[in-house]
C-alpha cells in the first residue's frame, strides 16, 4: 500500500471499481487488526475498564480510528467530501506491524541481556580472602 501510494499518488475512493478493491483491502487490513493487533485492542480495553489509559490505548484508538474512518469512506463515500476521501488502511497495518517488530526486537534483546547476566554471575568468585588480625582467609 505504501508503494502503491508513492506510485499512483492520491489513496482515494471515486469510483466503484476503487471501492471494491478499496473493501478488499480494508478486509485484509481488518485481518492485521484481528491477527497481530488483537492484543492492543485487547490491552486497551482492559484499560478502559480501570479507568486508565496507556500505550495499548493510543494504540487501538489510532489504529481503529483510520480504519473505521475509511471504511466509512469505502461503503458511504459520497457522505464525506470529495477532498477528503482518503483511505489509511496502510497507516492501520504499518502502525500494528512496526509495533509488534519492535516488541519482537525488544523480546529478543531481553533473552540476551539476560543471558549476559547469568554469564556475568557465573563469572563471580566463590570464595573471597579477607585479612583478619594479620591472618589470610578464605571465606566462601
Amino acid at each position: 500500500l505504501m508503494v502503491y501510494s508513492i506510485i499512483v499518488g492520491e489513496m482515494t475512493v471515486s469510483t466503484t471499481g476503487e471501492r471494491l478493491a478499496w473493501l478488499v483491502v480494508g478486509l485484509l487490513t481488518l485481518g492485521v487488526m484481528v491477527f497481530s493487533g488483537k492484543h492492543f485492542f485487547v490491552g486497551a480495553w482492559q484499560s478502559f475498564k480501570n479507568h486508565s489509559a496507556n500505550m495499548d490505548t493510543l494504540i487501538a484508538l489510532g489504529t481503529g480510528t483510520a480504519w473505521v474512518y475509511s471504511m466509512v469512506v469505502v461503503f458511504v463515500p459520497y457522505a464525506i467530501p470529495e477532498m477528503a476521501r482518503h483511505v489509511y488502511f496502510e497507516a492501520t497495518a504499518m502502525i500494528i506491524g512496526l509495533i509488534d517488530l519492535g516488541l519482537a526486537l525488544e523480546l529478543k534483546a531481553r533473552g540476551r541481556t539476560s543471558e549476559a547476566i547469568k554469564r556475568l554471575i557465573g563469572l563471580q568468585a566463590k570464595t573471597a580472602r579477607v585479612i583478619r588480625d594479620n591472618k589470610e582467609l578464605d571465606v566462601a
